[in-house]
């Protein structure tokens, strides 16, 4: 991984150190982890992840509007507001950088801040009109920083004083600024959306996607999110079409979709889609139907094929703790074997001709014909119980063929 990429994954994506949690409910299919906001009438927007892997985000709305730090577990372990901010990043020395958009209540005064963690105000500069509210503020070299405002991206220092910027714009809502000089702006527009490289000149030198018009489907729709990768391609995060998309040479190759995540529940809206690179897994913030914000952690897909033909399970495969696993029923059917579920005891009971089998969710002890067994635990996740595809291979037939990088599973009865 370039020195590059690194800093942007610890400085920007949500990547490192969330672990497998509990699923909470019935969650989607592949979404492995998952935030709950307590308020009613507020939203989580921007998200960051903290060096020590604690997840900075912002959460604005009516109820009690603050940056939180949050726990492992979700627990908030440092806040600061009330504060309406666009983004929070954290900063080497351990500060955080917030793009305050200036509400609520009086001054009303959009800005830029450094913060440290008792909560003081260590410099700030003050945009003049709320028509100047920052969108997001990341730091640059020299005490600098790239400012996204609603009609133009800014480098500014401290004291307000622009040095360039880009003029010109629909709706930046991402930026960043590329180790060849050149700035990589996100401007999603009003209907499609744009991706482009300029350089100190404002001139544009790359471009990908259009403006679009009403009504229309474009190449992108709302993207949220892009980066320049060491191979000279850029990834980019579609928000609207629920894709991450790989572009090279003008060529766009979808290398990841979570379309079947966001019609498991019905969502509202949809705020932030980022990809944890080193990991695989999107981040999601979105505030669903019923009222309730979430922040979901999504494996990345699993492209899957029977006998070498691609083939679609209604389940998709997940790689759980260094574990493959797959949806029982459609698993066991396969191999010409049949399922119950017991709901009370959460058992399920396997038959395959002769053969019996009984395992039990998040237990690693079952039977096979009478016999004990251990197995990596089956799982409920999103409503489906998930064995791990070892066992099944072993002891009911179903041979498979995993590729960990480019995740693709052959199934082979």
């Amino acid at each position: 991984m370039s020195k590059k990429l690194g800093q942007v994954l610890v400085g920007i994506l949500l990547i490192l150190g969330l672990t497998s949690l509990p699923a909470q409910g019935a969650l989607p299919p592949r979404v492995t982890w998952e935030y709950t906001d307590p308020g009613r009438q507020s939203y989580i927007g921007f998200l960051t992840l903290t060096p020590q892997g604690t997840i900075l985000a912002t959460r604005n709305g009516f109820h009690e509007p603050k940056v939180i730090e949050l726990d492992r577990d979700g627990e908030t372990v440092w806040e600061y507001g009330p504060i309406q901010a666009n983004s929070a990043m954290p900063l080497p020395n351990g500060n955080i950088l917030i793009a305050d958009s200036g509400a609520p209540g009086f001054p009303l005064k959009p800005r830029i801040m450094e913060i440290n963690r008792a909560g003081q105000v260590l410099w700030e500069h003050a945009f003049s009109h709320q028509g100047e509210s920052p969108r997001l503020a990341l730091p640059l070299a020299g005490n600098r920083y790239l400012v996204v405002l609603p009609d133009r991206v800014a480098e500014m220092d401290r004291s307000g004083k622009v040095y360039w910027q880009q003029d010109g714009l629909y709706y930046p809502v991402w930026a960043e600024r590329l180790y060849n000089g050149n700035t990589l702006i996100v401007d999603r527009g009003f209907y499609g959306g744009k991706v482009l490289e300029v350089d100190r000149r404002g001139r544009e030198v790359w471009t990908y996607g259009d403006y679009g018009v009403p009504g229309e489907t474009r190449t992108l729709s709302r993207p949220v999110w892009a980066t320049r990768l060491a191979d000279g391609s850029t990834l980019i995060s579609d928000r609207g079409k629920a894709q991450l998309l790989t572009v090279q040479d003008g060529e766009a190759e979808v290398t990841d979709h979570w379309q079947e995540v966001l019609s498991a529940l019905p969502v509202a809206d949809r705020w932030v889609a980022l990809p944890g690179l080193s990991k695989g897994q999107m981040y999601l913030s979105l505030p669903l139907s019923g009222g309730r914000s979430v922040i979901w952690q999504v494996e990345r897909r699993i492209e899957t094929f029977l006998a070498g033909a691609p083939y679609r399970l209604q389940v998709a495969p997940v790689f759980l703790d260094g574990v493959l696993y797959g949806g029982a029923r459609e698993l066991l059917n396969l191999v010409g074997a049949e399922v119950t579920w017991q709901a009370e005891t959460k058992e399920l009971e396997i038959s395959q001709g002769d053969r019996k089998g009984l395992v039990t969710v998040d237990s690693d002890r079952g039977l096979v014909d009478g016999e004990p067994v251990l197995l990596a635990p089956p799982k409920s996740l999103g409503g489906t119980t998930l064995l791990p595809l070892d066992f099944v291979r072993d002891y009911f037939g179903l041979d498979y063929s995993w590729d960990e990088e480019k995740r693709t599973l052959d199934l082979c009865p």
